[in-house]
């Protein structure tokens, strides 16, 4: 189904149906990393609503809002098959009825727009915060589905949504990628064959960025500079290179825990953003629920998949109600528990086949 004005989108919304409402707001050109979205909405059962806006409020004077890929049609087509029950694709008049000199606007959190995209893009963030505050008034989902390719975006939304309270889960969906690494991108249309080639080197570069880290290398200025220089090599024009926190987006020196490795490049026409998560370990995940839930099948499960150790903090509680059993002690025995526990020794081993 297609609605195209606030009144078609009203008699969608007053028809209900069972369940929540998912909302998976996004400018149009889609493409398979919005049919991701789609289809991970849809998984969680209720309706699903796309939404199609090129939001003028998000693009500066000298930006492509006059030529970015609009094609209804095709988008419409995306949509339905990857399982959404409608496409909303509303007029300015319908999100901005008074028009922008009439148009109460968000600002976001400034710590969270003083790096990356923020100073290249002035005003950007806050027409993405308006625009998003105005669907939300007018579809007033249960759940918010948006791609973590735009992790500046993510994050600024979040706090938008847990400052001010609104009633509305956001739900992050992974980067998808190209075969040689490049995310799926609506502005991946503008480049030319050999100009695409050439942006498979800002994926490769930030890549090569967790390899010196993993060589060794924690200072940020080193290890921006050789990144940089492989995105220049490779005739890339780079807009920003930075290594930052991952709640806050502050630069940082060093890398002493999780950091976000982001850029955004020019590559002809093409303003291209990616990102990297560097690791300076592995991560430590815990996973917690009701007795019989399987967590400790999830958890080996996971555990294999990204290579982690796992790491039964159930067997550890059976251990010590063997131990003491075997000793005769009662559980609410004070100085001599802990005379017990002070002294024991609890070693964990890899289990026969694994």
């Amino acid at each position: 189904m297609k609605l195209q004005t606030s009144a078609d989108l009203q008699r969608w919304l007053q028809a209900g149906g069972p369940g929540p409402l998912h909302l998976v707001p996004t400018m149009g050109a889609l493409h398979q990393g919005h049919a991701a979205l789609i289809r991970a909405a849809r998984q969680q059962g209720g309706r699903v609503l796309v939404s199609v806006f090129v939001n003028p409020l998000q693009f500066s004077p000298n930006e492509d809002f006059a030529r970015y890929p609009r094609r209804l049609e095709e988008d419409h087509a995306l949509v339905l098959e990857a399982g959404a029950d409608a496409l909303w694709a509303p007029q300015p008049e319908d999100v901005f009825p008074a028009g922008v000199a009439g148009l109460t606007q968000l600002a976001p959190a400034p710590e969270l727009v003083a790096n990356l995209c923020g100073p290249s893009r002035p005003g950007h963030f806050e027409g993405v915060c308006t625009v998003v505050s105005r669907l939300l008034a007018l579809v007033q989902p249960s759940h918010l589905h948006l791609g973590e390719k735009d992790w500046q975006q993510l994050q600024v939304l979040r706090r938008l949504v847990r400052d001010l309270r609104w009633p509305v889960q956001i739900v992050p969906c992974p980067t998808l990628r190209e075969r040689d690494g490049l995310p799926l991108s609506s502005r991946n249309a503008y480049l030319s064959v050999e100009q695409r080639q050439q942006a498979a080197l800002l994926p490769q570069a930030l890549a090569q960025g967790q390899q010196l880290l993993d060589a060794g290398q924690r200072q940020a200025e080193p290890l921006l500079r050789a990144v940089r220089a492989l995105m220049e090599d490779g005739g890339l024009a780079v807009d920003y290179l930075q290594l930052v926190d991952l709640p806050r987006l502050q630069e940082l020196e060093q890398v002493t825990g999780p950091a976000l490795l982001a850029a955004a490049v020019r590559c002809g026409e093409a303003r291209l953003i990616d990102h990297r998560v560097l690791m300076s370990r592995l991560p430590i995940l815990a996973i917690d629920g009701p007795a019989g839930a399987g967590k400790s099948t999830v958890t080996r499960q996971v555990a294999h998949e990204l290579g982690l150790t796992y790491l039964d903090t159930g067997a550890m509680y059976r251990g010590v109600t063997w131990l003491l059993q075997q000793r005769g002690f009662e559980p609410q025995e004070g100085e001599p528990l802990q005379a017990l526990l002070a002294d024991l020794e609890l070693r964990f081993g890899p289990a026969s086949g694994t």
